[in-house]
């Protein structure tokens, strides 16, 4: 399998979790209730992470506009035996946990209507490390309703990619299309470094049809 394969792999399992979200919540009798709305994602991410190894976590955070109050059911699974539980917000420490409307993953596909990946970055509210977060909007009723993600995380990523990377050439990455690495073979080159122009023009981009992402390789 070559680097291209393997990224597109892993970004079509995040895919297919927030499609399974897209259709388990696309009725508004479900979706703008809290309570119908916990239970359904409940049970299609108790499904969907245990098949899928990749995907950290998933869930529905809702447009507060729609229902007259925040919601984020979001599921993990934690732990080598992957023990799903519901994502507790208000126990994440600090100031990290304002309005969901102002944080990237939720306001590029409130905005432009399109899916997004943000990241990597530190997710604080719900890995507590470097993480790549794939949401898309949720339209009900003709109307924006929230966003659906998949969370996977820098470890687990590399990990499924690693050896198609390794075998690509030396050196190898896959970096964003803002120039920011998402994994990286070479051991002098880290993860969520943002790469200046002049650096990715040493760099043969290979992008990953359909994402955000392309492998590079050192020219």
């Amino acid at each position: 399998m070559s680097a291209v394969d393997a990224v597109q792999q892993v970004v079509g399992e995040a895919e297919a979790v927030i499609a399974r979200l897209q259709g388990s919540l696309g009725d508004g009798a479900v979706a703008l209730d809290p309570a119908a709305a916990l239970t359904v994602v409940e049970r299609v991410m108790g499904a969907e992470l245990a098949a899928r190894s990749v995907v950290f976590g998933g869930g529905f955070v809702v447009d507060p506009r729609r229902v007259g109050q925040p919601l984020m059911a979001w599921w993990q699974a934690l732990g080598a035996a992957r023990d799903v539980r519901r994502l507790d917000a208000g126990a994440t420490d600090g100031g990290y946990v304002r309005s969901y409307e102002d944080l990237e993953w939720y306001r590029v596909p409130a905005d432009t209507a399109a899916p997004h990946m943000t990241g990597p970055y530190v997710d604080l509210l719900c890995t507590d490390q470097a993480t790549l977060t794939f949401t898309a909007p949720l339209v009900v009723d003709g109307a924006f309703a929230g966003v659906v993600g998949a969370d996977v995380t820098v470890p687990e990523f590399e990990r499924a990619i690693g050896d198609a990377l390794r075998a690509a050439g030396a050196g190898a990455l896959v970096v964003t299309s803002e120039g920011r690495v998402a994994a990286s073979t070479d051991p002098g080159v880290l993860v969520q470094r943002r790469l200046r122009a002049d650096v990715l023009d040493g760099y043969a981009l290979e992008p990953v049809p359909g994402t955000q992402l392309s492998v590079a390789l050192p020219r």
